[in-house]
């Protein structure tokens, strides 16, 4: 490490989120605030011994049982003025605040988006104790400055950088990357597998080569986030076929294909080990509703949205789907869909189509921010709170299930938005573009505001046509998949930020 990377205590500066991350509440800078030492306690692995069997009197350890996490702790410190004091207010109202502490050395402190090198992250911020310091003086002599200091704890601590933006599988990506997705969990390996980061496991869907010498829709993996890369053609579909996404449903890699009007599926293993037998499922499509997107929470809990309204269940992909809503609430086609948890789904398409359900069973209808435009992406954030994106480029939030719908701004004019991912409540990505050229946006406020990556100045991001899909690995942050058009017009590309 070069001494110029190092952090002084003065390359800090404080952020608050009053209430938490989220699309509707921006950050708040703390000029005269610090934050003092910080404590995050992992827990103590507890030894599981057995009788020694060749010693009397002797143990030996054979297990250990990992400790329990706690919450970590934190102060703020402030100057106090003749102002109502802020902190004393949250103390008694008790709500979440969220702290970031960002990192800098060049750049502008109270630029939220672009004036730092590293972020620390303070999420779920509680508040448990306020205290001030030399409120009043008895003699000259004790004359100093007033501060005020609040104890906190969060539920968790981690930092967001600085990301680095390049092209993988180019060999591989030989058209057009319809979708990505990221099929793997962090693991410290042992009877768990090998060691993964939480990213390692990825898989890109690409077209068919609809020609005389045509080939399949193809899918690009690799077990090492692309550092390596390998494909295979999805055998139960032909040149003619075409395929619209590809999800992870258990141990199940599943694309679901439009033109065949059902689901290909094949094991994760056999397909990594280069030896996949895919087979295709019809069992509970309904023709002309063609699948056109899914999003899976658990190996039991998949939807699928579809042409004329129609959205699909399941909860084992190898026995086919099931109808939850037949298009009773809307004939337009549903182009993408997302869930918050196995109860909260939400689903949009054409003419401003949204369709959304609380028990993952019975959909409602509300309508959407952009009256006839189609609606070609959505992030389902939490309960009733959604991002949407549409075919003109606009970008909008709800926090009350679609009864209210607010415009966000880029930084750059987009004419078309194609995918929205977050990794967290508070990281997420957004994919448009402009004059058939492809830009990711990062947030790192929740979706309250965006800014063009990447961060570092010298830095770009590969020139493509068009990202079409973004992937992530949940809770995974400073990590990002992109797959789309390269700049040629014909070739795909897979493009990984890190």
């Amino acid at each position: 490490m070069s001494r110029k990377n190092l952090v002084h205590a003065g390359n800090g500066r404080v952020w608050t989120i009053e209430g938490g991350v989220g699309p509707s509440r921006a950050p708040a800078y703390l000029g005269r605030a610090s934050i003092g030492n910080s404590s995050y306690n992992f827990g103590e692995s507890t030894k599981v011994e057995e009788p020694d069997p060749k010693t009397y009197d002797k143990f030996e350890s054979v297990d250990s049982i990992p400790g329990a996490k706690e919450r970590p702790t934190m102060s703020i410190q402030a100057r106090y003025s003749t102002d109502l004091s802020d902190f004393l207010r949250l103390a008694r109202k008790g709500c979440r605040l969220d702290i970031h502490l960002h990192f800098g050395k060049c750049r502008d402190p109270q630029d939220f988006n672009g004036g730092w090198e590293k972020i620390r992250v303070y999420p779920d911020g509680k508040i448990s104790t306020w205290s001030d310091d030399n409120a009043s003086a008895m003699e000259s002599g004790d004359n100093a400055s007033t501060t005020e200091q609040i104890d906190l704890s969060a539920a968790d601590i981690f930092e967001l950088g600085w990301m680095e933006y390049g092209s993988v599988a180019a060999t591989q990506a030989t058209r057009e990357i319809v979708d990505v997705v990221v099929c793997d969990l962090a693991s410290c390996g042992g009877d768990c597998g090998d060691p993964s980061e939480g990213y390692n496991k990825v898989f890109a869907l690409m077209k068919p080569l609809g020609s005389s010498a045509g080939a399949s829709p193809r899918v690009i993996f690799s077990d090492d986030a692309f550092a390596t890369a390998d494909w295979d053609d999805i055998s139960s579909l032909v040149y003619t076929d075409t395929a619209t996404a590809i999800l992870c449903i258990g141990s199940y890699i599943v694309v679901l294909s439009d033109s065949a009007n059902g689901l290909e599926y094949t094991t994760r293993a056999l397909l990594l080990a280069g030896t996949p037998s895919w087979v295709e499922v019809l069992t509970g499509f309904v023709a002309a509703k063609t699948p056109n997107d899914g999003v899976t929470i658990d190996a039991r809990h998949t939807w699928i949205c579809g042409n004329g309204g129609y959205i699909y269940f399941t909860a084992d992909p190898t026995t086919g789907v099931s109808v939850v809503d037949a298009g009773s609430l809307t004939v337009q086609n549903l182009n993408k869909i997302d869930a918050y948890d196995d109860e909260n789904v939400v689903a949009v398409g054409a003419a401003n189509a949204v369709v959304y359900t609380l028990d993952g069973t019975n959909w409602i209808a509300v309508t959407g921010p952009s009256p006839a435009v189609a609606l070609t992406a959505v992030a389902c954030m939490g309960r009733g709170i959604w991002m949407v994106g549409n075919a003109s480029g606009g970008v909008y939030y709800t926090e009350n299930y679609g009864a209210t719908w607010t415009t966000i701004g880029l930084p750059i004019a987009i004419t078309a938005i194609k995918d929205i991912a977050f990794v967290d409540e508070t990281e997420g990505f957004l994919t448009g573009t402009m004059s058939s050229h492809g830009y990711i946006f990062r947030t790192v406020s929740g979706g309250n505001s965006w800014y063009a990556c990447p961060e570092r100045v010298g830095a770009a991001v590969p020139t493509v046509d068009a990202f079409n899909s973004l992937a992530v690995a949940k809770g995974v942050h400073n990590w990002v998949l992109a797959g789309g058009l390269a700049d040629n017009g014909s070739a795909g590309i897979i493009v990984k930020g890190a």
